[in-house]
């Protein structure tokens, strides 16, 4: 089953994670954000562990296609070590919810078995955009880009006594970006990969004027 996505800007969808940031976390800075709460308190959402998720499908969680419920690993559920990765899981699908609930609805499955097996055939362009729309939506969500910046600016110094020594090397600059994002992740409860991603898409380096 192909899936088409609306065509939505990075800036667009950036802006409605703002504006769901407002409506649904509260109090609205509020830092690591407890996306659990919002599922079930916030969107009336239920969470449902499936035993052998991630073996399954390779996915640590799904929301169903009525919106309704959230599928998700139990192993990884009960695992403290994984409580930012499933925090990034569900602000993923609830962007499915934000920016696709549309297209959700068109898709119908009798089983769990049906949607899994639906997961693992995902290699059209439309997919590809329907989760890529999902992951800008999850990452300005858990990291507001004020927040970013604020923290960012707290190492200005020490990035910019190392910038003097590696004479805009493109490779030293995407090191110190990793470097500043394993610093800064726990701020926001994500992991490195996933501050590094914000850094980049939003372009934090460059308006700052590193």
């Amino acid at each position: 089953m192909d899936i088409k996505v609306k065509c939505l800007s990075w800036e667009q969808i950036r802006l409605i994670a703002d504006d769901f940031r407002e409506q649904h976390v509260k109090p609205s800075d509020l830092l690591p954000v407890d996306m659990e709460m919002i599922l079930e308190i916030e969107l009336k959402i239920d969470i449902d562990l499936k035993e052998n998720l991630l073996a399954l499908a390779d996915i640590d969680a799904f929301i169903s296609p009525d919106c309704r419920t959230m599928f998700v690993d139990k192993n990884q559920y009960e695992d403290r070590r994984y409580l930012n990765r499933l925090r990034f899981t569900y602000a993923h699908e609830v962007g499915h919810i934000v920016l696709h609930k549309e297209e959700m609805s068109k898709i119908r499955f009798s089983s769990i078995e049906e949607w899994i097996q639906f997961q693992t055939n995902r290699a059209n362009d439309g997919y590809i955009w329907f989760e890529r729309q999902a992951n800008e939506f999850a990452g300005r969500l858990l990291i507001p880009k004020p927040r970013l910046l604020q923290e960012i600016k707290n190492y200005d110094s020490k990035i910019k006594q190392y910038l003097s020594r590696v004479e805009n090397d493109c490779y030293e600059l995407d090191s110190l970006k990793m470097v500043i994002a394993r610093a800064v992740c726990p701020v926001f409860g994500v992991s490195e990969k996933v501050l590094y991603r914000r850094i980049v898409n939003e372009k934090i380096f460059e308006e700052i004027g590193y």
